[in-house]
């Protein structure tokens, strides 16, 4: 217990943002007044990994948000009082990372439409016709949360990666102008090259992720283009440095 209190402590607050994204289920909140509706969400979930909440209001929904955090949302779009779009409106402005899922029963394009310009990721009709339809959605929906969480804290890394490299090359520059030695300046630019060798396999898996998941349509054209040039981003910090630091390693 002692060694893992010793890891903790040793971490980044953006390593243990995201062990504590993978390592707990992902916490849904389902907003519906009808106790049926909610009723089959529990019974899918019973069977999951995920932690559940359940609101037959907005208002109740509201308050609950305000004590949790909750990773998605799948709410109503005809709730009394409060409606379903105003609780993905303000649950968003607390949190801007939550998912959410718009459910309607009078089923049309416009509906889908105001839906998704308020951010939500997907919607479903009522009645539900296949539960495996709605199984999937929920997974898409988590699993492009994560992919955008991950590569927000890979661009971090390289981000920093990049700053500390170019802070690195400045002291060897200064140490050859003046002669000095640059023994601690080269095995801190051995260490950072190791880094971003670390941080290119990161951005690989994370760009394999994500081109599974563009190639079979499971994120929506806005989502897939921010992550494209958050990616691309990343990739450019890893790799605008790799020729000085090549030039620097083998002098």
């Amino acid at each position: 217990m002692a060694e893992k209190a010793n890891d903790l402590d040793a971490m980044s607050l953006d390593d243990l943002e995201y062990t504590v994204l993978v390592d707990n289920p992902s916490s849904i909140l389902v907003v519906d007044d009808e106790e049926v509706i909610r009723l089959v969400f529990e019974t899918m979930f019973d069977r999951s990994a995920y932690q559940a909440g359940y609101a037959e209001s907005g208002e109740k929904a509201l308050d609950m948000i305000q004590d949790g955090r909750f990773a998605l949302l799948i709410v109503d779009k005809n709730l009394p009082g409060i409606s379903g779009l105003d609780v993905i409106r303000r649950a968003r402005e607390q949190n801007p990372d939550t998912e959410s899922i718009v459910m309607t029963g009078f089923a049309s394009y416009e509906s889908a439409v105001e839906a998704l310009r308020l951010g939500a990721f997907d919607y479903l009709e009522k009645p539900f016709s296949d539960l495996d339809i709605v199984q999937q959605k929920i997974e898409r929906a988590l699993d492009k949360q994560r992919l955008a969480h991950e590569n927000t804290v890979l661009a971090r890394h390289l981000r920093a990666a990049h700053k500390d490299f170019r802070q690195t090359m400045e002291v060897l520059n200064k140490a050859d102008r003046d002669h000095a030695s640059t023994d601690d300046a080269e095995k801190r630019l051995h260490a950072i090259r190791q880094s971003i060798m670390n941080s290119a396999q990161a951005l690989q898996a994370a760009y394999s992720r994500f081109m599974a998941l563009a190639s079979n349509r499971l994120i929506p054209a806005g989502p897939q283009q921010e992550i494209q040039e958050l990616l691309e981003q990343s990739w450019f910090h890893l790799t605008e440095p790799m020729p000085q630091l090549r030039s620097r390693l083998n002098s």
